[in-house]
């Protein structure tokens, strides 16, 4: 079963679409941004199986003032500051309508100082992907992996 879901786990590249991924169907994406310091900003996106455009559910700020984001009918995939994408699972009208209560409900980071930093986008991703797990929205594995990709805060 984990040798599945490996399987299904595919780099998007704008230029290369993979050949089974369906148009019509919508996909939830972890996407990766280039940053100007630091590591990459991670934001999650709702569009179809090829990119384009789509919802955006993000945090930015520095870590210990980030605030949501959230974007509509944005296209991350072509932005300059893209650096890669994976699809984290299919969604129903249903699946979509989740994500973005999952992201609204979860709060962006804070801490009082420098010292109190936690966690980044990375780590307010990995919360929104525990919850949409816990609903059924991903699996664990998408978990699992996107975890295993986070950077060092500094």
């Amino acid at each position: 079963m984990k040798d599945e879901v490996w399987e299904e786990w595919k780099l998007y590249t704008p230029e290369h679409p993979g050949q089974d991924q369906k148009p019509s169907s919508y996909c939830l994406w972890l996407v990766r941004q280039r940053q100007p310091a630091g590591p990459y900003h991670w934001l999650l996106a709702i569009a179809t199986g090829d990119g384009g455009y789509g919802d955006v559910y993000q945090v930015k700020g520095d870590a210990g003032h980030m605030h949501h984001a959230h974007l509509q009918v944005k296209n991350v995939f072509t932005s300059d500051s893209y650096f890669d994408s994976y699809i984290l699972g299919h969604l129903d009208n249903g699946g979509s309508e989740l994500v973005r209560q999952c992201a609204q409900n979860q709060p962006p980071p804070a801490a009082r100082n420098v010292a109190e930093i936690t966690e980044n986008c990375q780590g307010w991703v990995i919360r929104v992907l525990k919850d949409l797990q816990a609903r059924k929205v991903v699996d664990q594995a998408a978990v699992d992996k996107c975890q295993a990709m986070m950077e060092p805060l500094f």
